[in-house]
């Protein structure tokens, strides 16, 4: 016997209030919406009314499960994944008795998070901002030093900046960023959705994930390196960790030079730090 293919009227009538409050919010009419949402509940009939409606939510969890993201990413095309994506955060939200409004954004909003997750355009502006505001700010106390007017708590932090360490770490911050433009391909672009279906750069969205989630990964070894071999002021490995770490030993890698770092991805230094990163992660006492 075969299942019925329809929404039950509960959720049709709240499905609608939705997309009228979401045309108050947006502007986006709300016919156009639920004529959207019917045709992908149509396309896609055979997932959406795979199995029969709840009585109540059941997905209590925060995230898809494996066989929702397996729906989801059966395809590779940008606009299909979207799709998808949409039914099966909509199919979420049904039961007998309601649509779940608050849910489908809930899911629409976390899920499509992390549906962005790899992508650098987002941590790339944040770090632009960062490095503009850490470098007027030195600039601002170094002028103060230089005048003889600065007070105790200046001089402090002028000296402060000054350490070896800490112009390491602001130097790091260039590269990081140089990182995630150049490998992450985050150069030039801004976005402020945080959410794969609403990607202004759309197709090229599983690229940039795919990019920055290389430039991520090669930068998570750098700062496994700066720590392990360079050292931190502010924290001291516990006994169970010293045989991980080799502050005594030479190092061999530049994290103030991208370039060096570059070049430690194709020589082999980058696939000792790997090894030693994943022996780090196997063997520390939790």
């Amino acid at each position: 016997m075969q299942r019925p293919r329809k929404l039950p009227k509960a959720a049709v009538r709240q499905l609608i209030d939705y997309c009228l409050k979401k045309e108050r919010q947006t502007g986006v009419s709300a016919a156009k919406q639920m004529k959207e949402y019917l045709l992908l509940m149509k396309k896609y009939v055979e997932y959406f009314f795979s199995e029969d409606w709840p009585e109540k939510i059941v997905n209590t969890g925060l995230y898809m499960g494996d066989d929702e993201w397996d729906f989801v990413f059966s395809t590779n095309g940008y606009w299909e994944t979207r799709e998808r994506f949409i039914v099966a955060c909509l199919r979420r939200n049904v039961t007998l008795n309601e649509f779940y409004a608050d849910g489908f954004d809930f899911d629409f909003r976390v899920n499509g998070y992390l549906f962005c997750l790899g992508c650098v355009v987002n941590d790339s502006t944040k770090l632009r901002d960062k490095i503009l505001i850490l470098d007027l700010y030195r600039r601002e106390n170094e002028a103060k030093v230089q005048s003889g007017e600065a007070s105790e708590s200046e001089l402090e932090t002028w000296a402060h900046n000054r350490k070896p360490e800490n112009v390491r770490r602001d130097k790091m911050l260039d590269v990081e960023l140089r990182l995630y433009e150049e490998i992450g391909r985050a150069e030039g672009k801004i976005c402020a959705d945080n959410n794969r279906c609403w990607c202004p750069y759309k197709a090229k969205s599983t690229k940039l994930a795919d990019c920055g989630g290389t430039a991520k990964k090669i930068w998570e070894l750098v700062e496994f390196y700066d720590e392990h071999w360079n050292g931190s002021l502010y924290s001291t490995p516990s006994a169970g960790e010293r045989q991980f770490y080799h502050l005594d030993e030479l190092g061999f890698m530049d994290v103030t030079d991208y370039d060096d770092i570059i070049k430690a991805c194709s020589d082999g230094r980058m696939i000792k730090i790997k090894k030693e990163y994943d022996d780090y992660q196997e063997g520390i006492p939790y």
